[in-house]
Parts: C-alpha cells; structure tokens; sequence
C-alpha cells in the first residue's frame, strides 16, 4: 500500500489530532510500501521532520486551507509519487481526495473523526453562511469510503450525517506507556516541594467548558477534611485570569497553584505527583489526557460527555460525573483521596487497559488494517 496521511495539524504545534497524525504516521510508515505525512509548513517544522523516519512533505498555507490553498500542489505530489491510498486526519481536506479520485491516482479515502470538527461551523453567526458551510461539509464527507470515529459519541455525529455503521468503524485514541508511566509518587513529591500533600491535577488550555470551575467550586467542601490538599492546573490560556480570581472570591487560592505550561519531557513526573486527574470538561470528543493519567497508574474523575465515557471506564478505571456539580465532584474526590486501595487498584486496572488496547501501537495496527483492507 502506497499511503499518505494528511493533516491540517502536526508538530511541532501541539494538540489532540497532532498527537493523533504524530503517533499514527510512526505506526504506519513501516507498514507501508511507500508512505508520506503531508501537512502545512510551520518556523522550526524542519527540527520535527529531521527526526522523523519517514517524509514529511511540508505546504506553506494556513492549517485549515490545507486542502484548498494546497490542492493543486499537494495533487501533483500525489501523482508523481503514485500515491494510492489516502488517509485524511480531518474531513476539511477532502477536496485533495475529490481531485486525486478524478484524475484516477486513488484506490480508497478515509477519513478520522475526532468530533469537534464535524460540530465547529466558523460561519455560524451568519445563516447563509452557516447553511453553504454544513452544505459544503456534507458533499466533502459523502466522497470518503471509509470513517474512523475516535469514540462511540463521534460515531452518533457521523450517523447524523448519514453516515451507515458499515461505513465506519470505532477505533479510540491511545497513549504511549512507554512516555507515560508509573513513577514513585512519594519521592515526586519530595522533589517538587508537595512532601505531605494530597494532589488533584487537570491539564488542560485554559479555556471555558474545561470544567475548571467546578473543580475550584468543590474545593471549599474539601479543604476542611483535607487541609494539605493541592489542585495543580497545567497548562495556560485566555481563561487563566478568570480562573485566579475564582479561587480568590472562593478564598481557596492557597490550595490551587497555575503551573503555567509544563516542557513535554516533565509532563509524566506530573501526572506521577498527583493522586488523582480530574476534569469535567464540558465538551470533549475524547480526551487523551485521561488515558496519560491511566497509564502513569493514576485514577481519573471525569464528566459524562462526549467521548469521555470512552477515555475512562466508570468505576474501573476511575469515575464518570454529571458536569457542573461541584459539591457530587467534592463527595467523589473525598472518596477516593480517602480510599488509598481504591485509588491504587483503579490505576491499575487504567494501566492494564493501556498496555492491553489504549495505546498506539495497538491504534496503528487496527487502523492499518482497516485502510489495507
């Protein structure tokens, strides 16, 4: 099989669907006869590629007008390469599929849902534009063969789009156990300055529906109990200062720290310091930063959303909550911060989930032979 996967996002900027392209493209290279990533040009995008161990070709264009501005360009390529296969990590680069599929290169399209992206319209404070927009995704979606939903809630978006079961198959996201792992909680927390402290942690962009307040809204039934007790938010964003001034008006600042954003290589030693993740995101497709938590053998609390209840398995690998009650959010962080057996035999059972089916190389192979069927 001859394969490219295109991508509007890939490093070195960060995200889900760049961890998604990154983690796949690394699996499926080697399965492949011929195989290339096709993605927009970024400054310091040549450092990235240089370690990869397969090409990357790079479009000067915007990440979302990849598969307009770059059609002409990225077609051509196609060609010369005789590229036969066709991997889209969003649908909004369908129209290179649609022109490769006219001119005869490509056997088969498909095309990952990640779900934000079948629900984002840029256009949806105007209603013309709001309707030629969804016309537009809907004429790009019918031309792909095959859907790759990263969750049994991006399956439902798709089934509203006509989309049948058989033309569609859920494969989740993973992780990398081998970046993530357990590390000795104790000594972290030594090194770090906790000694002593019992740790909740969200990573996070700080940014509205992550649930963030109703984290710092269960704090004050918590701090009494648990007087030693930390919330760690990592990360950063144009929410940040809305955030801060919560925790004042709700006098628990001493008990919140804003870590700002963390360099990749000390992300696992933080997920190590604490004792449980939580996030109560109000709208997430997925959610990776659970299965990051699951596999350093920590339990998460999360909110019956979306993809969630797929990141977490309830009551398992840790606990699925309604979003926006803060006080059912204190009960269960009590619960498990005063249940040591609970905490640990539920961060096993993640981490055992992890290396049986939530991670990448388990990912790249379903997926490669979904494609190559």
């Amino acid at each position: 099989m001859k394969l490219a996967l295109i991508t509007q996002d890939f490093p070195p900027e960060t995200g889900g669907i760049q961890t998604y392209a990154y983690e796949l493209a690394q699996r499926l290279a080697p399965r492949c006869e011929d195989f290339v990533l096709i993605a927009p040009d970024k400054p310091d995008a040549q450092k990235v590629d240089n370690q990869l161990d397969f090409e990357v070709f790079r479009v000067k264009t915007p990440n979302t007008l990849l598969g307009t501005m770059g059609l002409s360009r990225v077609v051509r390529f196609l060609k010369k390469r005789k590229i036969d296969h066709l991997f889209h990590a969003q649908w909004q680069t369908l129209p290179i599929a649609v022109r490769a599929r006219k001119k005869g290169l490509v056997k088969s399209v498909t095309v990952a849902a990640h779900g934000r992206e079948y629900i984002f319209n840029p256009f949806d404070g105007t209603k013309l534009g709001a309707k030629l927009y969804e016309n537009y995704k809907k004429y790009l979606i019918t031309k792909a063969d095959y859907f790759l939903p990263v969750s049994h809630y991006t399956s439902g978006i798709l089934a509203t789009y006509d989309i049948p079961a058989n033309q569609q198959t859920v494969v989740m996201n993973g992780t990398n156990p081998d970046l993530f792992f357990p590390i000795n909680n104790i000594s972290l927390k030594e090194k770090y300055g906790y000694t002593g402290k019992q740790i909740i942690m969200t990573t996070a962009r700080l940014i509205q529906k992550k649930g963030l307040e109703t984290v710092l809204r269960a704090l004050p039934y918590l701090v009494g109990e648990f007087p030693d007790l930390q919330y760690l938010i990592v990360g950063d964003g144009p929410y940040k200062a809305d955030l801060q001034d919560l925790a004042t008006d709700l006098g628990i600042e001493a008990h919140v720290e804003f870590t700002g954003l963390i360099p990749y290589e000390k992300i696992n030693e933080y997920y190590n310091l604490c004792d449980i993740y939580v996030m109560l995101s109000e709208l997430e497709a997925f959610g990776i930063v659970y299965l990051e938590a699951a596999a350093c053998g920590k339990p998460s609390i999360g909110s019956r959303i979306g993809g969630i209840p797929d990141a977490i398995i309830d009551n398992e690998t840790g606990l699925i909550l309604e979003p926006r009650q803060p006080k059912r959010l204190a009960e269960a962080i009590a619960n498990l911060l005063s249940d040591d057996a609970l905490r640990t035999r539920m961060g096993e059972a993640g981490r055992a989930r992890v290396l049986r089916e939530a991670n990448w190389d388990r990912v790249g192979e379903l997926i490669f032979d979904l494609i190559s069927a």
